[in-house]
């Protein structure tokens, strides 16, 4: 090596030597400079290489080594004619920013928000954290250094990347809640997300505006379960208002009191008008709205189940309700349920109840009924007994008539009397062998009225018939010996 001018940042030589490389290269990286010059050698190129020297004042700096091979006719090197150039502060103030990134870098990874850095119109991502690029569903390789829209093509139709230039250009802040923000997936399927995010400008050394700091937090299960909730409060909604509704018009009292005081939270129709109330009582104590219920169990029976939280069952309970300025005295079947918060502590009361005068007054009258027909029955039973000893009384008399008619047939028939006997609803007509032979009715014929009629005399036939017509009135009497036209009595 020929005389070298070391400028202070090097150690001088006056005579060429050998052992230059040893003297001048740091030790580590020794192996990498000879490499490089081995190199130039070969291909008789320029040599070019940045590394560590040992500077003349004992301590390590950098230069950056530039020699240019001498090359004779033959093209055979000859020389090389070369310079150093103190780069230190150089390398000393990269470094220092690399460190300085690498700290940035540790925090950003640190914070639970998502961080981007973004640069320049095609919006190169100069620095990016871990929560950001698992938002992305990237690597690190992948997306420093690169565009924005190229990292992400999907996002182009969207409108992150004209808000990022916006805020380069004007150097305000954009900051927006539930963004949408959407992603394609491999398979093609699109994966739907949600961000907070802000856009702050970044300036430069000169303080001109080149980046944008990008924060973000993706929310997508938050808005998930508020959208979620929002859909089951107003599910609930509905259910609370069809509830009110069925239960304003349900068949049964029912109401809510709330709170120590036992407000009326809630009243339906038949409750009020149980209470002989209107709406106005809404709010009101139950003591205050319904102060007739004083010296009543009522209130006491609803401090225990309130302070107890155990619930209480009545039935046919005697209650005395004020009624368009009348006392009424109703009975109902109730449930008094405690409601708590969830723990042990009650909250408010449901009542629930059902007027069971009218059943009460109906099992009253039915005992009174059961009573009076007890004592109808045990008249019943004497009167069936003397009904009894009159019936047998009738069965001797019948006997006694039956035998009278026996005797008097045959009286009849040993004295060869016709007799003759007429049912005039009927019209039928019964005449004896005696009659018949009188009459001249053969015994295989069947007398009527009008063949009775045909063999009265004429001149006595209307005669015959009107004392007939009177024997038909049951105070008629009557006694006839009519004439018979071919035969005489």
């Amino acid at each position: 090596m020929r005389p070298l001018d070391g400028r202070g940042f090097l150690l001088d030589t006056q005579e060429p030597i050998s052992g230059w490389r040893e003297r001048n290269i740091f030790a580590d990286d020794l192996e990498m400079a000879n490499a490089a010059i081995k190199e130039a050698i070969a291909k008789k190129q320029i040599f070019e290489l940045e590394h560590r020297v040992n500077r003349a004042d004992g301590s390590t700096g950098w230069t950056f080594s530039r020699a240019v091979p001498i090359l004779n006719a033959k093209g055979e090197i000859t020389e090389w004619f070369g310079t150093a150039s103190d780069i230190t502060e150089r390398k000393r103030t990269a470094q220092q920013r690399k460190d300085e990134q690498q700290q940035l870098q540790l925090i950003i990874n640190m914070l639970p928000a998502s961080v981007v850095v973004i640069r320049g119109d095609d919006l190169i991502v100069e620095m990016i954290n871990q929560a950001n690029l698992d938002y992305w569903h990237k690597t690190a390789a992948e997306v420093v250094g690169k565009p924005f829209l190229e990292i992400l093509p999907d996002l182009a139709d969207q409108p992150f990347a004209g808000q990022l230039r916006q805020v380069m250009a004007t150097g305000e802040i954009i900051d927006v809640k539930e963004s949408p923000v959407l992603f394609e997936n491999a398979d093609g399927s699109i994966r739907e997300t949600f961000v907070d995010y802000t856009y702050q400008p970044l300036t430069d050394a000169s303080g001109q505006r080149n980046g944008v700091l990008v924060m973000s937090f993706e929310i997508t299960e938050r808005v998930a379960a508020r959208k979620l909730l929002e859909e089951t409060n107003a599910q609930l909604a509905r259910s609370e208002a069809r509830f009110k509704y069925l239960i304003q018009d349900a068949p049964v009292a029912i109401g809510v009191l709330h709170g120590r005081e036992l407000l009326i939270a809630s009243a339906n129709k038949m409750i009020l008008k149980v209470w002989g109330k209107t709406r106005s009582i809404m709010g009101l104590p139950v003591a205050v709205a319904l102060p007739e219920i004083q010296g009543q169990p009522f209130l006491q029976l609803l401090d225990e189940v309130f302070t107890s939280g155990r619930p209480y069952f009545g039935s046919e309970v005697k209650a005395l309700l004020e009624n368009e300025g009348q006392l009424q005295e109703i009975y109902l079947n109730f449930v008094y349920q405690p409601i708590t918060d969830g723990g042990t502590d009650t909250t408010d009361i449901l009542v629930v109840a059902v007027d069971v005068t009218a059943q009460v007054n109906a099992r009253e009258e039915l005992q009174h009924i059961n009573e009076e027909m007890a004592a109808a029955n045990e008249e019943l039973a004497t009167t069936n007994e003397e009904l009894t000893e009159m019936q047998q009384l009738y069965q001797a008399v019948n006997r006694e008539l039956e035998t009278s008619a026996s005797r008097l047939r045959m009286a009849i028939e040993s004295t060869s009397l016709g007799t003759w006997e007429y049912d005039p609803p009927s019209g039928d007509l019964y005449w004896s062998k005696e009659c018949r032979e009188v009459y001249g009715i053969a015994e295989n014929e069947t007398p009527t009225y009008a063949d009775f009629a045909e063999h009265i005399h004429p001149g006595d036939r209307t005669r015959v018939e009107a004392v007939i017509a009177q024997a038909m009135d049951p105070a008629g009497q009557w006694l006839l010996w009519p004439q018979l036209p071919h035969q005489a009595f």
